[in-house]
């Protein structure tokens, strides 16, 4: 069905590409339909896509979640687009599938909180806590997810993480996982390195590396080493 109502979306735009194309030149005719055949068609159009909304709101547990954003092509849009939809759903489903298309927004820099935080605990416990299967699940999501699959692990791990941390801390939290060379590479560095740095700070040549540079790396290699005790 899903195929069905997408090759005729296709086809229609492609038929009013036609007109709007043909209008310019007089060589070819242009859509000779009735406003009446043109306007049924697009009623049809509007029940198939109305059936697949309503397919959607019942199976979505079972359906795997690219079924739901195939609907939303542009995600950084999906609140207004749901906007526009939420009167043809089904009032159970709504905040269900509400929370996936949320989830999916915001997927890049949930993945990076998860595989930060990974990676802090790796680092100052050298051992896994209980958060980390959680959010291994996470990362683990994809377009073949069931639909009820992902609410339940994003609905987890919003009420047990993200609610209880300020976005300050999770923005250093993904930095674990955005700058996890760096970040490694540091608490790696020796601290009496890092003082010899800032040291020869007046002997570095500017045209190599600014000293800026340098005042900054110190500065952060002595933050994580606070951070981590």
């Amino acid at each position: 069905r899903t195929t069905e109502a997408d090759s005729s979306l296709h086809t229609s735009h492609s038929s009013i590409s036609t007109s709007i194309l043909t209008d310019s030149n007089e060589d070819i005719p242009l859509d000779q339909r009735s406003c009446v055949e043109i306007l049924t068609e697009y009623i049809e159009i509007l029940d198939m896509f109305i059936d697949r909304l309503k397919t959607i709101c019942s199976e979505w547990r079972l359906l795997p979640i690219s079924e739901i954003l195939n609907l939303f092509p542009d995600i950084q849009y999906v609140d207004h687009d749901f906007e526009i939809l939420k009167p043809l759903l089904r009032s159970d489903a709504t905040e269900k599938i509400k929370s996936i298309l949320d989830y999916w927004k915001n997927r890049d820099n949930i993945n990076h909180i998860c595989h930060g935080y990974i990676n802090l605990i790796s680092n100052i416990e050298k051992s896994s806590d209980k958060n980390c299967e959680l959010f291994k699940k996470i990362t683990e999501i994809n377009y073949q997810t069931q639909g009820l699959q992902c609410f339940m692990r994003y609905k987890h791990f919003s009420r047990e993480f993200l609610q209880h941390h300020s976005k300050e801390f999770l923005d250093l939290i993904a930095q674990y996982s955005l700058s996890n060379e760096l970040i490694t590479f540091l608490n790696l560095l020796a601290s009496s390195d890092v003082d010899n740095l800032l040291q020869a700070v007046n002997d570095w040549d500017e045209t190599l590396i600014n000293t800026k540079t340098v005042l900054d790396f110190v500065m952060l290699k002595r933050f994580f080493v606070r951070f981590n005790n």
